[in-house]
């Protein structure tokens, strides 16, 4: 009984696995909400808003990478002089590590 309950978590694990593209957008999700937190509601800061917006997700794009494993991804950031884990999923959900989105 326990092997079978195992087998069908694990199954479930590999079924519900998130995409890449999954990961991406909540990532940029979360860019967005960063954004806008931060600025005022006036047309210049609107403006700086959405350039800095579309500057993080080109370099978020850019330096992300994807390890799948299989019933669970994440995605890193990756530079020249340091990584950072940026978000996990598993079961179909992602899970954004926003502190190290900090923009």
């Amino acid at each position: 009984m326990r092997i079978l309950l195992l087998v069908l978590i694990v199954g479930l694990a590999l079924y519900s696995n998130p995409s890449f593209d999954k990961h991406k957008a909540l990532v940029h999700l979360e860019i967005k909400e960063q954004t806008q937190e931060k600025t005022e509601e006036n047309l210049a800061s609107k403006l700086g808003q959405w350039l800095n917006r579309g500057v993080s997700q080109l370099a978020v794009d850019a330096l992300m990478s994807y390890d799948n494993y299989y019933v669970a991804s994440v995605t890193h950031l990756k530079t020249d002089s340091e990584e950072r884990l940026l978000s996990i999923g598993v079961f179909g959900q992602v899970f954004i590590l926003p502190q190290e989105l900090s923009l």
